[in-house]
């Protein structure tokens, strides 16, 4: 009998996959708080949207009576700053700020980064025999190749590591 299911790999996480995913979720909510105003204005009557549009004028108005044409500029800077945050939030995506967050956690005694941290690198997938933490071996989540000593890892293991 064969089976009807495939037994596909998991597609493998990159750098790159992070930023762009991070940087198509900024953009996304820009455009989307962007298009939100135009759901607001058009849910509301004419006589509604007419008069909030012309007190944004006042408003756009007296804040340039008040700074003078430097308002004007915001045209330009806006768009600067909100890309410079975006580009922010795409780096702030990369695997190595990702991991410098959670080790600074982890160094500031965030027991769930400690774990975290154990767990990924006790993984037998990357080829880890066995990891000596005696702070974190007590741990009911940790997995068997953390111990305290190479004594208490498991005989099938113990063997392998010197």
């Amino acid at each position: 009998m064969t089976s009807i299911t495939t037994n596909n790999p998991p597609s493998v996480p990159t750098d790159t996959a992070n930023k762009v995913n991070t940087a198509l979720r900024y953009i996304g909510s820009n455009i989307s708080g962007g298009l939100m105003i135009f759901v607001v204005l058009g849910a509301m009557t004419p006589e509604q949207s007419s008069a909030v549009i012309a007190n944004m004028h006042k408003m756009y108005a007296a804040s340039q009576d008040f700074i003078g044409a430097f308002a004007n500029i915001w045209y330009i800077i806006f768009p600067m700053v909100s890309a410079w945050l975006l580009k922010m939030g795409v780096n702030s995506s990369g695997f190595s700020v990702m991991m410098d967050k959670i080790f600074a956690a982890a160094k500031a005694g965030n027991k769930d980064a400690q774990l975290q941290i154990v767990n990924a690198a006790a993984a037998p997938e990357i080829g880890t025999k066995a990891i000596i933490n005696p702070v974190l071996a007590a741990e009911p989540s940790t997995p068997p190749t953390v111990a305290a000593s190479v004594s208490d890892l498991p005989s099938d293991i113990k063997g392998e590591v010197k």
